[in-house]
């Protein structure tokens, strides 16, 4: 449900490492525009700068050069701090490996980003935060559950779920489905899907063509740079 206006602008984004006295060109002048409601995967082969691009998007790292704008705000150098900030409460992060803490239930997994936010909720407060992301993801009758009592569609789920919970801007999917089978690759993706219909805004990194075909915008990385943006 794309409603036309740009949250995110990148506008000629260079980031450069020094390797062994060579530089390298991690991004190299990347030119982007994500509008509010945009389903986009990102797509390309190892060391094509997917990674990097999803870092400097979801503020884990800085550009060497370049401007970005997020939510209308300059963003290009703002302090480390602000950048928490931004990670904490603006930007939603789903990982391959889901990067859940064992010994926490599943409804405490989900409203552990809370506790990183500038505003203070109670226990209450929180528990009912966290059980409504849950239903939204139907995972509701496993908040008691430990992430190893769950398949791996199931972890993603909640995942996914802690995603959601500050409200973000933006939710940034680092090959979500990587370590899912076929059918639970399915599940997930139909419910990112659901998701996009709500009105998240959703940027998926994946290697998997068939993951990338759920997305209404392709983009396509090689060498730092983007070399091919279908819109369909």
């Amino acid at each position: 449900m794309v409603d036309g206006k740009a949250i995110y602008r990148l506008e000629q984004i260079r980031r450069t490492y020094e390797v062994g006295g060579e530089l390298v060109h991690a991004l190299d002048g990347i030119d982007l525009s994500i509008t509010s409601g945009e389903f986009i995967a990102v797509i390309g082969t190892s060391g094509s700068g997917k990674s990097t691009l999803m870092h400097t998007l979801g503020f884990m790292d800085s550009p060497t050069a370049g401007k970005m704008v997020f939510e209308e705000q300059d963003v290009s150098n703002i302090s480390r701090s602000l950048r928490a900030q931004f990670r904490a409460t603006r930007i939603g992060f789903v990982f391959q490996a889901f990067n859940l803490l064992p010994r926490l239930s599943v409804l405490d997994n989900v409203v552990l980003p809370l506790t990183y936010s500038r505003a203070r909720f109670s226990r209450k407060e929180k528990m009912a935060r966290g059980t409504s992301v849950l239903e939204r993801v139907n995972m509701a009758h496993r908040l008691t559950h430990r992430p190893s009592q769950l398949s791996g569609g199931e972890r993603q789920r909640v995942a996914i779920a802690r995603s959601l919970i500050n409200q973000p801007s933006l939710i940034l999917a680092d090959e979500p489905t990587g370590n899912l089978d076929t059918s639970n690759r399915g599940r997930v993706m139909e419910l990112f899907s659901s998701l996009i219909e709500e009105g998240i805004t959703l940027v998926l990194v994946t290697h998997d063509d068939e993951v990338a075909n759920y997305a209404q915008r392709r983009i396509c990385m090689q060498d730092g740079k983007i070399i091919e943006d279908d819109q369909g």
